[in-house]
């Protein structure tokens, strides 16, 4: 009788510690990166001579701690140089660049995107996206309705505010996938730890309990896991 209860409590054991090596599995898994160096142009596809337009250049690098240089030639004879960083604590290993310029005449110019390490000068990925610069021809305005003195329309500007900086539905769900992935990371372990403690009492309803909250955990992590994949994976093709 000795030696089974013996061999039980041996037994509960060694499940917790392998509840706790998952535990641990799961917390070194953001570290694991799914893509590879990756340069991106974000911008207008079109827009008007003598009017400033945004230029964001993302940069998804299989590395932490890595400052880059991000050289942007507009196609018109200009250029500007910035620097990104992907911080040492940075899980998606990307950073942005965000670029503002005036074409002064209309035409079809190529932006291209060169990004170098900032030690070394290596150049580690590059992008290109043409852009078509037209004239601004601006309406005439409506004439003044009869009373107003000429004094305008009294119709106030209107604010684009936009509180979500993605700009395709499939970067809004990278977004929701990436919060509910941290959440994930941070649950996940403790409600497994409190399973593996649980299933260690010895009281047979306590290890049903314990053995219930592991497994819903680990299918709930499981699944997000698998959401931020796919996510990941289709954010360029999801529009």
């Amino acid at each position: 009788m000795q030696e089974i209860t013996t061999g039980h409590f041996y037994l509960r054991k060694n499940k917790f510690f392998i509840f706790l090596l998952f535990s641990f599995i799961f917390l070194l898994f953001p570290l694991v990166s799914f893509s590879q160096t990756e340069v991106r142009i974000q911008t207008s596809e079109r827009t008007f001579a003598n009017t400033p337009v945004g230029i964001i250049v993302f940069v998804r690098y299989p590395a932490v701690n890595v400052y880059l240089d991000v050289e942007l030639n507009y196609g018109d004879g200009t250029s500007e140089i910035s620097t990104c960083v992907i911080g040492p604590y940075s899980v998606r290993r990307e950073c942005s660049v965000s670029f503002s310029h005036t074409y002064s005449n209309s035409g079809n110019y190529t932006i291209t995107a060169s990004v170098r390490l900032t030690d070394t000068g290596a150049v580690v990925g590059s992008d290109s996206f043409s852009i078509q610069v037209e004239e601004w021809n601006p309406p005439s305005p409506p004439p003044s309705p009869p009373g107003t003195g000429g004094s305008g329309s009294g119709i106030s500007s209107i604010t684009d505010i936009n509180p979500i900086s993605a700009t395709t539905f499939g970067e809004i769900l990278d977004r929701i996938a990436t919060a509910l992935f941290f959440m994930a990371i941070f649950i996940t372990p403790f409600l497994i730890a409190v399973g593996g403690f649980l299933m260690s009492s010895g009281i047979p309803s306590r290890i049903i309990m314990g053995k219930r909250i592991i497994l819903i955990a680990s299918a709930i992590f499981g699944v997000v896991a698998l959401f931020k994949l796919v996510t990941s994976l289709t954010v360029d093709i999801i529009k």
